[in-house]
């Protein structure tokens, strides 16, 4: 048994200009929906779930903070506080800084989940038991959990849609795989 969950995300994306040659910037709408497995503990695990609340994370509103990645910026989408811990979802775009972090070394997220939608641009990750796999504009990866990877490269417009559960998960450095 699963439950769908739909998530509308506007964001600004650098682009070309246009005609005018006065907006930089083009907006864009784009849903993502998700089937969810529901646990069968024997519980009724609705009864967690009447404690999210309905959120609306609008884009006019939207801020920017620094994260994880020092190249990255990222803008929290409201899921955290809704799902009481359960789940977070942020759009997460890079800054334009050019540093080495330690994202790019092998690394695991300790969480039950996690679900990555490319927005823009481009990134190559290697996974254990993978190999290198470059995510391109509208491509997805649901990651099993605790798998070991690394981000290779990304372009300076990679902007990405992640879902992880739970929210307060850990990222922790790791050997490479053998």
């Amino acid at each position: 048994m699963a439950e769908r969950v739909a998530i509308d995300v506007t964001t600004r994306c650098h682009a070309s200009y246009g005609r005018s040659g006065k907006n930089p910037f083009v907006r864009r709408v784009f849903r993502v929906t998700l089937s969810l497995p529901i646990e069968a503990t024997g519980e009724d695990t609705m009864e967690s779930r009447s404690e999210w609340d309905f959120v609306h994370s609008e884009a006019s509103g939207a801020q920017w903070v620094p994260g994880l990645r020092e190249i990255f910026d990222y803008r929290d989408l409201g899921v955290k506080a809704g799902t009481a811990g359960d789940y977070v979802a942020h759009v997460i775009r890079h800054n334009g800084k050019k540093s080495a972090d330690k994202v790019q070394k092998w690394h695991l997220h300790e969480c039950d989940f996690q679900y990555v939608y490319v927005i823009n641009g481009w990134a190559t990750f290697e996974y254990e038991g993978q190999g290198q796999k470059t995510l391109r504009k509208g491509d997805g990866v649901l990651q099993k959990p605790y798998i070991k990877h690394r981000e290779i490269a990304c372009s300076e417009d990679f902007e990405v849609l992640e879902i992880v559960s739970p929210a307060n998960f850990v990222t922790r450095e790791v050997d490479s795989p053998v």
